[in-house]
């Protein structure tokens, strides 16, 4: 029994090109590849009828402008929400602390503290006072009564979400025409 011979992918092209029927195999090789690729090789899947409305459908889920249009108006819906705060109280706290020995501070901060005694007066202690610790705290509420600026504001802000949402209304009904 003859061994048998594996012939692999190179080695069959070069078989071809180097034979007496290489022009005839060729063709046939060629052709047996047209075949099997138009047979087993599919480029695209079935084709799908598309009707005006879901394509009018697509384009408004898919469309960039659409997208910005939209984001454009939660923004402005976003800052007239922020202009609600005209109404709000304000709470401020503040806190500071000096040190100095310096005679003039150092004699102003005992008046604010009004912790001035009879010694204080003394003209050594009021050249040379040593160091003299001012600390100050604040803690304010402000309730705004009436601010015409930024009730103005809120009402440009409330137009400016309108006008968005006409913005976004257009640019959808461009898109549908």
């Amino acid at each position: 029994m003859a061994p048998v011979e594996i012939v692999l992918p190179s080695q069959l092209w070069s078989m071809i090109y180097k034979s007496n029927w290489s022009h005839t195999l060729r063709k046939f090789v060629f052709s047996f590849f047209l075949v099997f690729v138009t047979f087993f090789v599919k480029a695209q899947d079935t084709a799908k009828d598309l009707l005006l409305d879901d394509a009018i459908k697509i384009a408004k889920e898919q469309n960039m402008q659409i997208g910005l249009a939209e984001q454009d108006e939660k923004i402005a819906q976003a800052q007239y929400k922020q202009t609600e705060s005209i109404w709000l109280p304000q709470v401020n706290f503040s806190y500071s602390g000096f040190v100095s020995n310096q005679p003039l501070y150092a004699f102003g901060y005992k008046m604010q503290q009004r912790v001035l005694k009879a010694d204080d007066f003394n003209p050594a202690v009021l050249n040379y006072p040593g160091a003299t610790t001012n600390v100050m705290t604040q803690l304010s509420l402000q309730q705004p009564i009436y601010n015409g600026d930024l009730n103005y504001m809120r009402k440009a802000a409330a137009k400016q979400t309108e006008v968005y949402s006409y913005q976004t209304q257009r640019t959808q009904e461009a898109i549908e025409m």
